[in-house]
């Protein structure tokens, strides 16, 4: 699969810029010109190739959404079903963001985590906050499904063709991980699309 970041994505390669709250809403991003200087700092010291670059940025951004999209999920969520899964995204992508900077060495343990990608924090605040219920049930059923694709195919990318040994181990030990997700949140789709209509 062809890797297309978005220009915010590829900005917030340093990994040090502003995270998710505990709101599950996105926090402003760092002053301006300090990503740049961590940006390059960070990958000259990691030595990863663009691709491994690409996957990392990748793979930590929506690993930020999707733990805000859990946190949120963990808020408002009507049934048990989505509470274990809501709860599933947001300890398994904060382990594995954790292992990531780990891998990378930026050495961020004491810093904010990873900044989503703008047009996921705006997905997030805009699409879903504002919804209750079984409003808010089918909206994040329907990003979470779509989000999960294509993950596991970002990770089954790296797992295939990284350079990086560490990113690519990586990569494949958490692929089940992502697939169970994605298991999970298609069980709730499927369920949703054999519910009696009113």
């Amino acid at each position: 699969m062809q890797r297309v970041l978005s220009t915010a994505t590829a900005c917030m390669l340093a990994l040090t810029l502003a995270g998710c709250g505990g709101s599950g809403q996105p926090e402003p991003a760092a002053a301006p010109g300090t990503a740049p200087a961590a940006a390059a700092t960070a990958a000259s010291r990691a030595g990863l190739s663009g691709d491994d670059r690409s996957f990392l940025a990748s793979a930590m951004g929506d690993g930020a959404f999707e733990i805000a999209l859990g946190r949120m999920a963990l808020e408002k969520a009507s049934t048990e079903q989505m509470r274990t899964l809501a709860q599933r995204m947001v300890d398994d992508h904060t382990r594995m963001n954790d292992e990531l900077a780990s891998i990378a060495g930026h050495g961020i343990a004491d810093q904010t985590p990873p900044a989503m990608p703008a047009d996921k924090a705006q997905q997030l605040s805009i699409q879903l906050t504002p919804l209750q219920g079984d409003a808010f049930r089918d909206a994040f059923v329907d990003v979470t499904v779509r989000d999960y694709h294509l993950a596991v195919a970002l990770f089954a990318d790296e797992a295939k063709s990284g350079h990086d040994k560490a990113l690519r181990d990586f990569a494949r030990k958490e692929l089940p991980v992502l697939r169970e997700h994605l298991a999970m949140v298609q069980a709730m789709l499927d369920a949703k699309g054999s519910a009696p209509q009113a």
